[in-house]
C-alpha cells in the first residue's frame, strides 16, 4: 500500500510513498529517494529530525500478491515491493520469487544485500546507465525475461515509470 504524506507548515501538500514496512513491523518504514532540486518535497523530508511530525493522509493501493511470481521493478517501483518480499521472507514462503530490478546507476539500488540475501541468484539487477561487474548491463529486455523466467504462468508484479511497465506488458503478452 502506499499513503499520501504531507508536512505539517504545509498540509495541502501531498505526495504518495510506499511503505516498505511489513503489518509484522512495529514501525512504518518508507524509502524515499532524494532528489536534488533545492527546497524539493524529498529535501524537506530528508532534513525531518527525530521527533518532527508528518501528515499520514488517505492510503491506497491496488497491488495485490497472487502468489509466488516474477516482480519487474524499474527504478523506485521497487519500494511496494520490499514490503511484499520481507513479509513472504518472514512466512518462509520466498520459493518461485524472482524479482528483475533496473536501475540507471548502482547508486540508486538501496535494500540490495538483503534482497541478494533474500533470493540470491533470483534476484537480477540491471543498470542502464553503469557498465558494472555484477550486474547486467542495459535494459529488461524481453529475452533477458525468457533467460531468467522458468514459469511464465505464475503472476508477474509489475511497477516503474508508466513506459517502463507498458514495455514490460508488451513483453509479458508475448508470453501468453
Amino acid at each position: 500500500h502506499s499513503i499520501m504524506i504531507a508536512l505539517p507548515q504545509n498540509p495541502k501538500e501531498k505526495h504518495p510513498f510506499s511503505f516498505t514496512s511489513t503489518d509484522k513491523d512495529s514501525y512504518l518504514e518508507f524509502h524515499i529517494k532524494r532528489y536534488p532540486s533545492s527546497g524539493s518535497f524529498t529535501q524537506k523530508l530528508h532534513a525531518l529530525k527525530e521527533g518532527n511530525s508528518l501528515i499520514l493522509a488517505e492510503m491506497f493501493g491496488s497491488l495485490r500478491y497472487q502468489g509466488s511470481g516474477v516482480f519487474i521493478a524499474g527504478g523506485q517501483g521497487i519500494t511496494p515491493f520490499l514490503s511484499i518480499l520481507r513479509t513472504l521472507r518472514y512466512e518462509g514462503r520466498l520459493a518461485g520469487v524472482t524479482l528483475l530490478h533496473s536501475v540507471k546507476t548502482s547508486q540508486d539500488l538501496f535494500c540490495e544485500q538483503e534482497l541478494r540475501s533474500m533470493l540470491g541468484d533470483k534476484y537480477i539487477v540491471t543498470l542502464t546507465q553503469e557498465n558494472k561487474v555484477r550486474y547486467g548491463y542495459g535494459r529488461i529486455t524481453l529475452d533477458l525475461l525468457k533467460e531468467c523466467i522458468s514459469n511464465f504462468n505464475s503472476p508477474f508484479y509489475v511497477l516503474g515509470p508508466d513506459d517502463f511497465v507498458a514495455e514490460m506488458r508488451t513483453h509479458i503478452a508475448s508470453f501468453k
